[in-house]
C-alpha cells in the first residue's frame, strides 16, 4: 500500500539490470532516433568497422515520445522495449562510434536455447526471467546456434534481439 502516492511508471528491477548491463557493456553510448515505425521510436549508432556494403548497428526500440527525427540521447536516458544489436546494408547516415568486443567476465551471463523455428532461435536467461533473446539466421540451415551460451556471444554475432517481456 502506497501512503505518500502513487508510482509514476513501473518499476522492474530485472529490466533495469538488463538495461545497466547494456548500458556498461557498450560503455554508454549516444544514439539517434533514426525513424519512427507505427507506436515504436527506432534509436542506433553505427559501429565503426572496415566492412564494405553492409553496416553493424545498436539499436534500441522505444515507445513513441516527443522527440524529433535525428534527436540524440544516451543509451541510458532510453526505456527501450527492445535492444538489437544488427549487421544490415541499409546506411542510415549515422555517426560512428569506435568499439572493441568486452572482455569482462561478468558478461559471461550464461543463456539457454528454448526453441528453433525457421528465422529464430529463442534463449532464456536464468538470471534476468523476463527477458527473451532472439538470435536471426545467418546461413540457410535450420541449427545455427548453440544450445548454450552467453550474453556476450549473443551480443557480438550481431543478429541479435533482446526483448523485455
Amino acid at each position: 500500500m502506497l501512503k505518500y502516492g502513487s508510482f509514476i511508471y513501473d518499476y522492474d528491477p530485472d529490466e533495469s539490470e538488463v538495461h545497466n548491463l547494456l548500458v556498461e557493456y557498450y560503455k554508454n553510448p549516444v544514439m539517434t532516433k533514426v525513424k519512427i515505425n507505427g507506436e515504436d521510436e527506432f534509436w542506433a549508432v553505427r559501429l565503426h568497422t572496415l566492412m564494405i556494403n553492409t553496416f553493424r548497428y545498436l539499436i534500441a526500440i522505444t515507445p513513441i515520445s516527443n522527440s524529433k527525427e535525428r534527436t540524440t540521447k544516451y543509451l541510458s536516458d532510453l526505456k527501450w522495449t527492445s535492444f538489437q544489436t544488427r549487421t544490415i546494408k541499409e546506411d542510415w547516415k549515422l555517426g560512428s562510434m569506435r568499439y572493441e568486443q568486452n572482455t569482462d567476465r561478468k558478461f559471461l551471463i550464461p543463456i539457454k536455447r528454448t526453441k528453433i523455428e525457421e528465422d529464430i532461435t529463442y534463449y532464456e536467461c536464468e538470471k534476468f526471467p523476463g527477458l527473451e533473446i532472439l538470435l536471426l539466421p545467418q546461413r540457410d540451415t535450420l541449427v545455427q546456434y548453440p544450445e548454450t551460451g552467453t550474453i556476450s556471444r549473443a551480443l557480438e554475432t550481431y543478429h541479435t534481439v533482446f526483448v523485455l517481456n
